[in-house]
């Protein structure tokens, strides 16, 4: 939003009869004379509320208006026109807006023609007003005023320079929100002039910075008021002071009431207060166009003084010397090392904003501390190399590896956790803590698999890594390679025991081949030398065998007769059965006081294989018959089939075939006895 500001012009008065309510307050230059081409008005707003209920454009408005002649010559003429920048603000609402106002005062109602962004009003004035935006108190800021000029008129620049808005300090910009373009013909000189009253003319020529009321004449009341204000006019390209100032300006309309003036400590103090006319001379302090700012991550000097705030920004109005420590150490975990120019000579400029931005450039080194029990190996910004404890440039990459480290081929370090983290940019003091393990090479010469309770745990042992504190006890567990194949432990050289070294540990083993002995009977065997009886079972590798053919008595009167042995003599190197094939016998007696045969064969007792039908016989005298008597009752040349032992006895009698021959022979004796008798 725009707003058109008339700030119009008091009629022509002699100073004397100034009358002093309501009068523009603040500075006013009458004298000496002063011709230059460009004026510069500082301001330093603490406090500001104004009120003036008659006034309804805006009850709350006011204005600090930069007020000069310029004078313009030619050949045949001086022409002079009245310029006006100011800022005018809303102070119940903190907004706040700049403007131009600009007449030809050359003569009375004399028009005007004027080109910029504004136009020109009634023929008469020229206005132009900035969009209001907000600020906030403090606010300092520098109206600024230039002109120049070619044979076909004079430009005429306003602008304004902020310097704080709140507590925001503001780095100098000029602000030129206008060029105007006064034409005038064959020009051939013009400035803005202090050349006291001019009795032919129609205003003072003078310099103004003055407060007032908001526009159009308006006259208000400050209730608030602490502003510093001062005035520079530029003189071979420097900015220097006004000389002499008076407490009220005169070439405007608008006015204030309760402003007091004082000059204090190079500078006009404006406070509410009775208004006191008086005239002070002056020398304003250098206005302060060069800002610098510096910001520095270690303490620096100005001037040799220590400066430890890490960013400083100020305007000056003198030379400075600003230093950086080369070497910087900051606590014994970090240190910085200058890498930019170590000090610069600052001085103000002349005329226009100058801005200084300096920003030392150096390299930070922080401490890292590597806590490890064993070297740690790390790409440091991408060489592989012994991370240590050390300082390291900030930015420095580490990407710490997690190698395994060897004291000795039976020895090494684990790595189990890398903190804070494997990949680290170093930008502040750290500590890397690398925490890992013991091992030990456990060395396990055994011909089978090994089983341990390793920490309470049954597993299997093998050679291998095993960490620093483990408890090992080994099982004497025998191994089955297949159901016929096994090995048994012979010998552990270290059964129970913590790793806390490198160890090897020995496991002695035989193996043993299962001996299958497919027999019937009990066999017995020279093994390795030794008589001994074989049985089915586990027998070492190379154990010499020799079955022994051993008949297997199970009573007097039953055994086993071996009748093959397959394998008979072997060594144990595989899985072997031994079969044995054998026959069961009887022992057949024969209890007989005559010579019997049994199948022919005359004997009194024989071993006769089971099943086996034998036949019983026996020469009697002719006169004796008999039979056998026992576990069978046969006669004579009977048969028997041979299932458990038999015992058998010959029986005899008188054959009664033999007593019948007797008796016939006997009758027939008898009856021949008888018969030779008669005779």
């Amino acid at each position: 939003m725009k707003w058109l500001i008339l700030l119009l012009l008091l009629s022509p008065v002699i100073i004397s009869a100034i009358s002093f309510s309501g009068i523009p307050t603040g500075i006013g230059v009458y004298h000496p004379n002063i011709s230059t081409n460009a004026l510069l008005g500082f301001a330093y707003i603490k406090s500001l509320l104004a009120y003036n209920s008659s006034f309804t454009q805006q009850p709350y408005g006011v204005s600090l208006q930069l007020n000069a002649v310029l004078q313009v010559q030619t050949p045949t003429q001086t022409y002079y026109f009245w310029v006006q920048n100011f800022a005018c603000f809303i102070t119940n609402s903190s907004q706040y807006a700049f403007g131009i106002n600009m007449f030809n005062i050359t003569t009375y109602n004399a028009t005007l023609t004027a080109y910029g962004h504004g136009y020109v009003y009634n023929n008469t004035i020229y206005v132009y007003t900035t969009p209001l935006s907000f600020y906030s108190l403090p606010l300092s800021f520098y109206l600024w005023m230039n002109e120049s000029y070619t044979s076909n008129g004079v430009y005429v620049s306003v602008g304004y320079i902020s310097l704080l808005n709140g507590v925001k300090q503001i780095p100098p910009h000029l602000i030129i929100y206008d060029t105007v373009f006064i034409p005038v013909s064959n020009v051939i000189n013009a400035s803005f002039v202090v050349n006291s009253y001019r009795p032919l003319g129609y205003l003072y020529d003078d310099f103004e910075l003055i407060w007032g009321g908001f526009a159009n004449g308006e006259q208000t009341y400050f209730q608030e008021m602490q502003s510093a204000l001062a005035l520079y006019y530029l003189q071979n390209g420097q900015w220097v002071s006004v000389p002499d100032v008076s407490t009220y300006g005169y070439d405007t309309a608008e006015g204030a009431d309760n402003l007091h003036v004082i000059y204090y400590n190079g500078l006009i103090i404006v406070t509410t207060g009775t208004f006191n006319n008086a005239t002070f001379p002056v020398n304003f302090i250098p206005p302060s166009l060069t800002y610098v700012e510096i910001s520095s991550p270690v303490p620096f000097y100005i001037n040799g003084t220590l400066i430890t705030n890490k960013s400083i920004a100020m305007y000056i109005n003198e030379p400075i010397t600003v230093q950086f420590t080369t070497n910087y150490t900051a606590n014994s975990s970090a240190f910085a090392l200058l890498t930019s120019q170590s000090s610069y000579v600052i001085y103000p400029s002349d005329y226009l904003p100058t801005i200084y931005k300096i920003t030392p450039s150096y390299t930070w080194y922080y401490k890292v501390n590597v806590n490890s029990l064993a070297p740690v190996y790390a790409l440091v910004n991408g060489k592989n190399t012994t991370l240590t404890s050390g300082y390291y440039p900030q930015g420095t990459e580490i990407q710490i590896e997690n190698l395994t480290y060897y004291y000795s081929s039976n020895h090494r370090f684990v790595i189990t956790s890398i903190y804070p983290q494997t990949t680290i940019t170093v930008n502040s003091p750290l500590t890397v803590n690398v925490s890992g393990i013991n091992q030990y090479f456990i060395n396990v010469n055994s011909p089978i698999p090994v089983y341990a309770i390793i920490n309470g745990m049954n597993k299997s042992l093998t050679s291998g890594w095993y960490n620093a504190g483990t408890s090992v006890r080994v099982e004497n567990i025998t191994y089955y390679k297949t159901s016929n194949e096994r090995f048994v432990i012979t010998g552990i050289s270290l059964q129970t025991f913590t790793v806390n070294n490198p160890i090897t540990v020995t496991i002695t083993a035989v193996p043993q081949y299962f001996i299958n002995v497919s027999s019937s009977v009990p066999l017995y065997a020279l093994i390795n030398g030794k008589n001994e009886s074989l049985t089915s079972g586990w027998y070492n590798a190379n154990t010499s065998i020799k079955v022994e053919n051993i008949t297997y008595y199970q009573s007097p009167n039953t055994r086993f007769v071996i009748t093959s042995i397959t394998p008979q003599t072997f060594n144990v190197n595989s899985p072997t059965t031994v079969k044995i094939v054998t026959v069961k016998q009887y022992l057949v007696t024969i209890s007989s006081s005559y010579p019997v045969t049994i199948n022919g064969i005359t004997t009194s007792s024989e071993w006769v294989d089971a099943g086996t039908t034998i036949t019983l016989n026996v020469n009697l005298p002719f006169y004796e018959t008999g039979s056998f008597v026992g576990t069978e009752n046969i006669p004579l040349g009977g048969s028997i089939t041979v299932n458990q032992p038999i015992n058998e006895s010959l029986e005899t009698s008188i054959s009664l075939t033999f007593v019948g021959i007797i008796v016939i022979v006997v009758a027939l004796i008898g009856v021949a006895v008888v018969f030779v008798r008669r005779k």
